[in-house]
C-alpha cells in the first residue's frame, strides 16, 4: 500500500465515492477554465489519477525523506 494513499480519501470512502471524485477531478483538469486558471499562474497541468498519483507522492515523499536524512532531520 502506499504511503499516499491514506491521504487520498477519508477513511471508509467506497471505491464508488472514490471513482466519481477522480472522475469530477478528471473533468475539472480538462476544462478550459482550469487550463485558463493554471496559464495564469506558474503550475503545470499535471493531473493524475489513482495509482499513478499514489506511485507520484511515494516518490515525492521518497526524495523529500532522502534530503531531510541528508541533513539530520530524521532517523
Amino acid at each position: 500500500m502506499s504511503k499516499a494513499a491514506p491521504h487520498l480519501a477519508t477513511k471508509g470512502v467506497s471505491p464508488a465515492q472514490a471513482a466519481f471524485w477522480e472522475e469530477a477531478m478528471a473533468r475539472m483538469a480538462a476544462s478550459e477554465e482550469w487550463a485558463r486558471a493554471i496559464a495564469a499562474t506558474t503550475f503545470t497541468r499535471n493531473f493524475l489519477r489513482g495509482r499513478d498519483f499514489a506511485k507520484y507522492l511515494d516518490e515525492e515523499f521518497a526524495a523529500a525523506w532522502a534530503v531531510m536524512a541528508d541533513l539530520g532531520l530524521v532517523k
